[in-house]
């Protein structure tokens, strides 16, 4: 017996066989298996059947298939092996997503405030750690047939360790609206990043962004004429589709051995920022994959902070500081321009040991005294509003000046 496609959601723990028959609308027969799936089943994205291709749960002619890429023919008999649904922990996802903050509701989508550590849909099937998506079928249930659905409401992305504002579309009308908006680049996005070095005042980066050739995960900058199966200068040659992508930049503010950059990016590419920054040499503070480990934070240091669009007419803005941005104006002044209350100790000690050691150069012993006191007021108040912190950390570092 062969199951017929359809819009209807795929029963967990099921065999699912597919003949595929000639399309008299489409000329090419050939087609590769993870497109021609998605598009067969409208509930689920390509990524759904990727990660099933990965975990071995498809088949072609009883043959196993191993790349999403594989192409397919009429008279090919498709299986695919639908794992049990993993029931999600209610406390956990309560527990993972609790900074998650409501910025803006509207009857069609939802703005919000993602902290650094959440993932914004699961990377695979079989994952059990707690999404963004998780907590939106926990709190709007209404959300969930929307889009694809392993993935409800989800129009763009954010970085599992990048914060900021996301976009959820709440119906299928916004959804296509914003899908459309990402497709024609016409939604402004501001980030800040804290990286390494001293790039120049401001700029423009052009690279094309191409999939790592052996790091799976990882992406790869190449020159924008690059071909495909290109041999780039190191020898590795280039296999996956190459992608132009366009970062403008501007420093907000030099420190000694770092600089705070308002990034505007116009394409919207996989890990863009990220790997734009790495290949000017100047990578994200905390950034393992590009760069290296800081010793400051556990994580890189990027946060969505602006986005503004038209929707049916009428212009939305909305702008969230990083809860963890400090300015030292000198040595013992701080103007804290935060407003709400950050609960990772590590971000805050981080940008008050980058501010205060980058102002006071003039008294280097002074230093491993400034990162004891920030260790011990920021640990013993870590819940509590950061204008404490910061007034207690400034009147700790006058009194030993």
């Amino acid at each position: 017996m062969f199951y017929a496609p359809s819009s209807d959601p795929i029963k967990p723990d099921s065999i699912i066989i597919i003949k595929v028959t000639p399309d008299c609308t489409n000329p090419q027969q050939n087609s590769r298996i993870d497109k021609y799936l998605s598009s067969k089943f409208a509930l689920y994205s390509r990524t759904f059947f990727t990660n099933l291709i990965a975990n071995g749960a498809i088949t072609v002619n009883a043959k196993p298939v191993t790349k999403p890429g594989t192409t397919i023919n009429p008279g090919d008999i498709i299986q695919i092996t639908i794992p049990a649904k993993i029931i999600p922990d209610e406390s956990a996802i309560k527990n993972h997503t609790a900074d998650i903050q409501i910025v803006y509701e509207h009857k069609h989508f939802l703005i919000l405030n993602k902290p650094a550590g959440i993932v914004v849909h699961k990377p695979s099937s079989h994952s059990t750690e707690p999404t963004l998506v998780d907590w939106l079928n926990l709190h709007y249930q209404d959300i969930s047939p929307v889009g694809c659905i392993d993935r409800a409401g989800i129009v763009h992305r954010l970085d599992k360790d990048t914060s900021g504002l996301i976009i959820i579309a709440r119906t299928n009308y916004a959804h296509s609206v914003f899908t459309a908006m990402f497709k024609e680049r016409t939604i402004s996005k501001t980030y800040i990043a804290l990286v390494h070095g001293h790039p120049a005042q401001s700029g423009t980066i052009d690279f094309a962004i191409t999939r790592h050739p052996t790091h799976r995960k990882k992406m790869l900058t190449c020159p924008a004429n690059t071909q495909t199966n290109q041999q780039l200068s190191n020898n590795r040659p280039i296999s996956g589709k190459i992608r132009q992508a366009l970062t403008h930049y501007t420093v907000q503010h030099y420190f000694n051995e770092h600089s705070l950059v308002i990034v505007k990016p116009v394409t919207g590419r996989t890990h863009q920022i990220r790997v734009h920054f790495s290949a000017l040499g100047h990578p994200l503070l905390g950034d393992t994959l590009y760069g290296k480990a800081s010793k400051l934070t556990t994580h890189h240091l990027l946060h969505a902070q602006e986005i503004a669009f038209t929707f049916d007419g009428e212009l939305f803005s909305f702008n969230t500081p990083p809860a963890r941005i400090i300015y030292c104006n000198s040595a013992a002044t701080c103007k804290l321009k935060i407003n709400s209350i950050y609960h990772r100790s590590s971000g805050l000690i981080l940008l008050f040991a980058v501010n205060f050691m980058s102002f006071s150069r003039a008294n280097p012993s002074k230093d491993v005294q400034i990162l004891s006191i920030l260790l011990a007021t920021t640990l013993l108040l870590d819940h509590s509003p950061l204008c404490s912190v910061a007034t207690i950390c400034c009147s700790a570092f006058a009194s030993i000046s």
